[in-house]
């Protein structure tokens, strides 16, 4: 006896939703640098992931509509429909390409994130504190420190910086204007393109004997002005004016 196939059902392919590809760099671990001796430096851990103006930051893969499929008495069998899915309604930093719906690029240099469907970039970094859990920060936008600089870290923006909490034995340069809410303590170092503002106090380590020293490790220099409740034990060096509320002792003003 010998089998024929007589007819036989086509099946209806089911279409595919849109997809979303990120076109980010694939992230890793920020660890501690490691240098020619092989010595770990926990302060570095490597860059901040930053995107470019402009850049790409997130392709959608159109939807697939399916393919219809046909039953043995000749009835059309409908496909599931892929759905064209939108990109996030959440654009901050984003927005789609004019020349392709279907690319996502970024309107300002900054830190991306992605959100469901889209991705999001941010001008402005934002951080609990620094310290050896962030390890150093150079980012090229703001820079929001809701706590401490803890000692011996630095913080390095192309925009202004933001110090909710206090500033100690560490180094700020910002190439806008530089705000500490706290106070500034030990052997710090504070540079910015604009203007420096101090809500409290700037109390410098005990000068050494050599006077020349304390200026090289204990300084503020700005290219605007600088406001301060009081300094002590430091070089402050400004552009335009310097005010203190309060009082100044033994340290060295230089305005204009």
């Amino acid at each position: 006896c010998t089998d024929f196939l007589i007819a036989e059902r086509i099946r209806a392919v089911d279409g595919i939703d849109s997809q979303f590809k990120s076109m980010m760099p694939e992230t890793h671990e920020r660890k501690p640098k490691i240098d020619a001796n092989g010595i770990a430096n926990y302060r570095e851990l490597g860059e901040i992931p930053v995107v470019r103006k402009d850049s790409v930051v997130m392709q959608r893969i159109p939807a697939i509509q399916g393919k219809e499929g046909c039953t043995v008495f000749g009835e059309v069998v409908q496909p599931k429909i892929g759905e064209n899915i939108p990109f996030s309604k959440d654009m901050k930093g984003v927005y789609v390409n004019p020349n392709d719906e279907n690319q996502l690029l970024s309107s300002v240099t900054g830190q991306p994130a992605p959100v469901p469907n889209g991705m999001t970039v941010s001008s402005i970094l934002t951080l609990d504190k620094v310290d050896f859990s962030t390890g150093n920060v150079n980012f090229d936008g703001s820079v929001v420190v809701k706590g401490d600089v803890a000692e011996g870290m630095i913080i390095e923006a192309l925009e202004d910086v933001i110090i909710h909490g206090n500033v100690i034995s560490a180094t700020v340069k910002s190439m806008g204007g530089l705000t500490i809410k706290g106070g500034v303590m030990g052997s710090s170092q504070l540079f910015s393109n604009a203007d420096v503002i101090i809500k409290s106090g700037v109390q410098g380590s005990e000068q050494p004997s050599d006077e020349n020293n304390v200026n090289n490790i204990q300084k503020i220099v700005a290219r605007g002005s600088v406001v301060v409740e009081f300094v002590e034990n430091y070089h402050v060096e400004a552009g335009y004016d310097i005010v203190i509320s309060k009082y100044a002792l033994n340290t060295e003003l230089m305005a204009g």
